[in-house]
């Protein structure tokens, strides 16, 4: 891709007086693109931290056990990197193998001090500014026209259409694979350019590792080498010199192509291993029974759907309707949806036919866009979702260079002999003013992401026949007004196909208004519907609270057989077991739960601990005691086991003995929190109040206090520092 080298100049008269040489400033005209496209970035996406963990943040990230230690991150290429809990879930029916991914999320966790979501999206946005510094490596390397390299990662920065993957943390695969394909690609054409040199090993070596990254980040890296033959087609035909010379050099591009095919046979023999299958799995299409033409015909609307978003991104959103079950795809081929979107799709054939003539770098963008948007179109692979905007992070990259290109070739212009100075000053702030009004447009984006219900809410607002979002927002107000959730749940009952989904909205909503009667009720007809392990569960719960124990037990029986390996349903069994008086299974259930917790099963203090929390959930504060007084001796060296044996005994009535504990706990940990509070709260119980004061402040500066630390302290008179008691109000 990159043009023939310019003829040299006539030999003229020397200048009387050189130019100095300025190596400074050369430098800093080669360092300003990147500066630029880097503070661009930066800006649109600057209130990024303030949101929180929202959508799949929680499964991919809160709730995936595997990333929360650094030496569990072997585990991640060994099972499936994002599962929500230790082993793979055999009734989940998605199926990603994404390791590079998770262990970015591993040292999150670790850099950060747990899931603190600002550090998360800190790094989501330092992950956005190298796919920019990647895709003007890619424009560079293809075109050697860094002006309109610099213009594309520019326009790539700020684009609104990015929000979905740079604002939510569980789309960190986007920008990962992205930035690797852009880097792969580059590489290669880079390879290209060095063909005849040492170098050009070095370019393709680089290339193929990128691109096996790639895979690992996220299965959409697998259009890298399709990219690529784009990329020798359109070097071939600019190539001059006869066909039998071209078809030499077209051999010598395809032959580098060697160490990519070796790489992704490694990957796929990676993944058959982990997961058994190198399918994506069902998609939404499957599981709302539309195949064939019907399929065809709504995703020709959505490819043409996805062109506008990038020439015109309004009316973004997080969820498409079109995502949902049952929702009404078009019968026939004369639907005025289906015919507009064959003109689109037409209209792009003939104008890649026109470039490839007259522009070739515009034909090479085109191609570029629907390449990539191959296989994730649910046309030559199946993937979950049917639309998101998250799927154009490296499809668009295509359009955006075409754009650079174009805008370069009127600089050019501008610049010829005669062209007035306005001209240029025209073209530059015309892009200046476009880059801004995009970046404004994904600043003023940005905190749709802040929360569960700003998100959902902006959902219905922009897709009110979603029934999925309905569903979503249902979900999110259960926790704090079910009032509201069973209002939404009969609105959710009208779309046809979501009959399901509505009882059990409205089930979880009887639970929580304290309705067991009704929620149990609901339950049961949900589960002749369908089958959720947190239906079974919150069923079960219900029946427990109604006094109906051995109904109880059945269910949550039946809540463990449908989710083996979630911890929640597997210690709330073991505390049934317990309460109803089987001590022995109970206990035994109870720590294959606290295993699962742990995420471990070499972490044996973690185990105690968990036991002991489920003994003490079944109410039985003997057995919890026994486990930790057994989980002291066994681990002497884990303060964990300290911690909670204090806090046990603070809470039951051994302030005293509580003292002990955590003082052992806090020479094994230094300022450990729990420690730290509870120490203060043993003191004051013993009216050791000038002991408890200044380990207050410590205990404040270790974590927020809670409310019944609080409560002690303001009875005690001491004054809770300023800054933490701000932070516990928010």
């Amino acid at each position: 891709m990159n043009p023939a080298p310019a003829p040299a100049p006539s030999p003229g008269p020397a200048p009387a007086t050189p130019a100095p040489f300025r190596p400074g400033a050369a430098r800093l005209r080669r360092l300003t693109p990147w500066a630029l496209v880097a503070c661009a970035a930066l800006a649109a996406y600057s209130n990024t931290p303030e949101n929180g963990f929202v959508h799949d943040d929680t499964v991919r990230v809160l709730e995936n056990k595997l990333i929360r230690s650094l030496r569990t991150i072997p585990d991640l290429y060994r099972q499936r990197g994002l599962a929500p809990t230790l082993l793979q879930n055999p009734m989940d029916s998605v199926v990603d193998y994404r390791p590079l991914t998770a262990t970015t999320y591993a040292l999150d966790w670790a850099a950060w001090g747990g899931p603190e979501p600002a550090g998360f999206h800190r790094t989501n946005l330092l992950l956005h500014v190298l796919a920019c510094w990647a895709l003007l490596f890619l424009g560079d390397a293809l075109f050697g026209n860094r002006r309109a390299a610099a213009a594309a990662a520019l326009l790539f920065a700020v684009h609104p259409v990015h929000t979905e993957a740079v604002d939510a943390i569980a789309n960190r695969s986007d920008l990962l694979c992205g930035g690797l394909i852009f880097l792969a690609v580059g590489a290669f054409a880079r390879a290209g350019a060095a063909a005849g040199t040492g170098r050009r090993g070095a370019w393709l070596a680089l290339s193929a590792a990128a691109f096996g990254a790639g895979l690992l980040a996220k299965e959409m890296a697998v259009v890298a080498p399709g990219l690529m033959l784009l990329v020798v087609a359109f070097e071939a035909r600019g190539r001059p010199g006869e066909s039998a010379t071209r078809a030499r050099a077209v051999g010598r591009r395809l032959a580098g192509l060697a160490p990519h095919l070796l790489v992704f046979v490694l990957y796929l023999s990676a993944r058959l291993a982990v997961l058994g299958s190198v399918e994506m799995g069902p998609s939404l299409f499957d599981k709302g029974g539309v195949a064939g033409p019907a399929r065809v015909r709504t995703m020709l609307i959505v490819l043409a759907d996805y062109l506008r978003l990038v020439l015109w991104p309004a009316g973004l959103t997080a969820e498409y309707a079109v995502n949902s079950v049952g929702y009404p795809h078009p019968e026939t081929w004369f639907a005025p949806a289906v015919l507009g979107a064959v003109a689109v799709l037409g209209g792009c054939a003939a104008a890649f036919l026109f470039l490839a003539r007259r522009a070739p770098g515009g034909a090479f963008g085109l191609g570029w866009f629907w390449l990539a948007l191959a296989p994730v179109s649910n046309l030559v692979f199946r993937i979950y979702v049917v639309q998101a905007e998250r799927l154009l992070y490296v499809p668009d990259a295509g359009i955006l260079l075409a754009a650079g290109l174009g805008w370069s070739g009127l600089v050019a212009r501008a610049e010829r002999p005669g062209v007035g100075r306005g001209a240029r000053v025209a073209a530059w702030v015309a892009l200046g003013a476009f880059a801004c009004g995009l970046g404004v447009a994904t600043w003023r984006r940005n905190p749709v992401w802040q929360d569960a219900e700003s998100l959902y809410g902006d959902v219905l607002e922009k897709q009110p026949n979603s029934p999925r979002a309905l569903e979503w927002m249902a979900n999110v107000l259960g926790r704090r007004s079910p009032a509201a959730a069973l209002a939404l749940a009969a609105e959710l009952a009208k779309y046809p196909g979501w009959e399901a989904n509505a009882l059990r909205v409205s089930a979880f909503a009887h639970y929580a208004l304290g309705e067991d009667a009704l929620a149990v009720a609901e339950f049961e007809r949900f589960e002749r519907l369908g089958a959720s392990w947190k239906a079974s569960l919150y069923h079960a719960r219900a029946l427990a609270r109604l006094a109906r124990p051995e109904e109880a037990e059945r269910v949550f029986r039946r809540a463990r057989e449908l989710g083996p390996y979630d911890a929640e349903i597997v210690r709330s069994l073991g505390e049934h077991l317990v309460r109803i008086g089987k001590v022995p299974e109970g206990l035994q259930v109870l720590t294959g739960a606290a295993e699962l917790e742990a995420g471990s099963r070499t972490d044996g203090a973690a185990i105690v601990v968990g036991l002991a929390r489920g003994c003490r959930g079944a109410g039985r504060e003997d057995l919890a005691r026994a486990a930790l007084d057994r989980g002291v001796g066994d681990f002497p060296q884990a303060a964990s086991c300290w911690s909670e044996r204090g806090r046990l005994r603070l809470e039951t009535g051994d302030p005293g003995g509580a003292v002990g504990d955590f003082e052992r706990a806090l020479a094994l940990a230094g300022d450990r929190p729990d420690a730290l509070h509870g120490l203060t709260r043993a003191l004051l119980r013993l009216g050791r109040n000038d002991e408890a004061e200044p380990l207050a402040r410590r205990a404040a500066a270790a974590a927020a206090i809670d409310a019944a630390l609080a409560a002690d302290l303001a009875q005690a008179g001491i004054a809770v520092p300023r800054r933490e008691r701000e932070r516990e109000q928010e």
